[in-house]
């Protein structure tokens, strides 16, 4: 009999959802550890998926934890051109606007914010200044080619140093790991 997974993911695009499980990889989860919401299609956009998804998983996060306490919920928006305070108070309001308090800082729940999008935490990890206003190159049909920067985001939080100077949401990002990560690690077994 197979076990549920234990991280669920929900994010905009396969390039964010394969560096979020490469990350947490690096930390001894497998990858049957996960499952990975269904990436927005169609006409919506991403940040618009996210920000409807966002509350109706944290109610079946919610309901679950009641029965399986080894459960956490990993979400990531893009900022895009908003700063990471504008786009974390427009998911919230989803969550307010649905009737789902937001996710308590007691809760095993993770939203990721990268400014402009994934794409300028992976150039900035491959050792390159990044601008969070600018637009980096996306890995379209090669998304898995982000291990590297995913081994070296891990190494980086493990030393607790951004070197060199990180951009400001992954700083944010890496303070809210912490705390997430020491929320999970019981029910990682690591």
């Amino acid at each position: 009999m197979s076990r549920p997974a234990q991280i669920t993911i929900l994010c905009e695009d396969l390039q964010t959802a394969t560096f979020i499980r490469y990350f947490f990889m690096q930390r001894g989860w497998k990858g049957h550890d996960f499952r990975v919401l269904p990436l927005p299609g169609g006409t919506k956009s991403g940040e618009q998926y996210v920000r409807e998804q966002f509350p109706r998983q944290i109610r079946a996060y919610r309901s679950r934890c009641n029965h399986i306490s080894s459960i956490a919920l990993v979400a990531a928006v893009d900022a895009d051109t908003l700063s990471i305070s504008k786009r974390r108070q427009q998911i919230e309001s989803a969550c307010s606007d649905s009737g789902i308090a937001p996710p308590a800082k007691s809760e095993r729940i993770l939203l990721v914010v990268p400014k402009r999008n994934i794409e300028t935490w992976r150039v900035y990890l491959q050792g390159v200044t990044v601008n969070e206003r600018d637009q980096y190159p996306k890995l379209r049909g090669r998304e898995s080619e982000c291990l590297t920067e995913a081994q070296r985001l891990h190494d980086m939080c493990l030393r607790n140093e951004l070197v060199p100077v990180p951009p400001p949401s992954l700083e944010t990002c890496c303070r809210d790991f912490e705390r997430f990560w020491e929320l999970i690690k019981p029910i990682a077994g690591r």
